[in-house]
């Protein structure tokens, strides 16, 4: 795609309103988290009841995600988007005016239960309405989103937090333009579909018997786990122990990881048309790989930079990949439902990585997290390609 039809995608109406839906799926947790010291004294609660607040605004999307996906797919994608955004904004609003902190738990799982849609129907969208390169370039895009708004959205919240405790969950306000931009300007051209439910259910299970679905959900689950096992949970003790870095340095070293992920993915379409999605699959694992050897060897901070670069990289090559040809393998009748399972296998590989690493910490302590992360990186790509086979990655709808 050349540099016109690039900046004639970034003008399109339906892609920044969906860019706006997949700002609003990464704030509920990334703008409230700095608030949490402060709003536990407040409250008179333990760090470990304030954990509460992120299980209840996950715990809906393990269970409502698929039904949202396959809700999409039966009745329409703005019926489901619209109510959940209006439901996320009124859930963030209701948080930061509870009395009590039981009242605020059910709150966030009233907020969680708005936001089980919305990282699916996203990239659902992006599906109906672009194709080919411009799906690329467009899920690109997306990711770049997902990106600044997981760098942003934690200095936004902290900084509010200095005023008040309360005053990060009233971010989740954004909903209500967005919700309008939905109601208003975004084009939808997907019908209702009209298949029995056997034979949406049929059609839903044949896509999920593709050898591409399962290697793309593979990659999807090795990622987070990854992920999660190592750099998001156990990277912050990691410089705090050998380095003595404080919050704030940590915060710097997360943020260079999140510009380079978002610079990396908004490059996706350029990027796509020299590259195969084999190569840049293999190539961001190893960086990953690479990344996460680097970690528990680096004797200085400069080189726990280059490490998060490197994983950034990684990580924006990575996900517009996976997430651009899940779409392209997932027929329009039943996308909804198989991104809702792509977005199960996320949270999943989110829960499980910190409980694998944690008993690799048990038994290797902090630098074997990192070296068991590095090694999974690379039998996750091997996994990957092996079950890709000889298939062309066209898709077949």
């Amino acid at each position: 795609m050349n540099t016109e039809k690039r900046r004639h995608l970034l003008a399109d109406r339906n892609l920044r309103v969906i860019c706006g839906v997949t700002v609003i799926s990464v704030l509920g947790i990334a703008s409230v988290t700095p608030a949490f010291p402060a709003a536990a004294k407040a409250l008179s609660v333990s760090s470990q009841e304030m954990a509460l607040l992120i299980s209840a605004f996950t715990l809906p999307s393990i269970v409502f995600t698929p039904l949202t996906g396959i809700l999409a797919d039966r009745i329409g994608r703005r019926q489901i988007l619209l109510p959940s955004l209006l439901l996320f904004g009124l859930g963030g609003v209701a948080c930061a005016f509870a009395p009590s902190f039981p009242l605020l738990v059910f709150c966030r799982f009233v907020q969680g239960l708005g936001a089980s849609s919305l990282s699916s129907l996203n990239m659902v969208l992006i599906g109906d309405l672009f194709e080919d390169d411009e799906r690329e370039s467009a899920t690109g895009y997306n990711s770049s989103a997902v990106s600044l708004g997981t760098a942003l959205f934690p200095v936004l919240g902290g900084a509010l937090a200095l005023l008040s405790w309360r005053a990060p969950f009233l971010i989740a306000v954004l909903a209500f333009p967005v919700a309008y931009a939905v109601a208003v300007h975004l084009k939808v051209p997907f019908a209702k579909g009209t298949a029995t439910m056997g034979g949406y259910f049929k059609a839903l299970g044949s896509g999920l018997r593709q050898r591409e679905i399962v290697a793309i959900l593979t990659a999807t689950a090795g990622t987070f786990i990854v992920l999660f096992g190592s750099v998001t949970t156990y990277l912050p003790f990691l410089l705090a122990e050998r380095f003595g870095a404080s919050s704030f340095s940590i915060g710097l070293v997360f943020l260079c990881q999140s510009l380079a992920t978002a610079l990396t993915a908004s490059s996706s379409g350029f990027l796509a048309e020299r590259f195969g999605p084999r190569s840049r699959l293999c190539l961001a694992f190893c960086l990953f790989s690479l990344a996460l050897v680097i970690y528990p060897r680096a004797g200085s901070l400069p080189p726990v930079i280059l490490a998060a670069l490197l994983f950034g990289t990684a990580q924006g090559l990575n996900m517009p990949v996976l997430l651009s040809l899940l779409v392209t393998f997932a027929c329009p009748e039943y996308r909804g439902g198989l991104m809702a399972v792509n977005t199960l296998v996320l949270r999943l590989g989110q829960t499980v990585g910190p409980l694998l690493a944690g008993f690799v910490f048990l038994e290797r302590g902090i630098d074997g997290v990192f070296n068991a992360a590095a090694l999974a990186a690379l039998v996750t790509v091997a996994l990957v390609l092996a079950l890709f086979g000889k298939s062309r990655l066209a898709g077949r709808c």
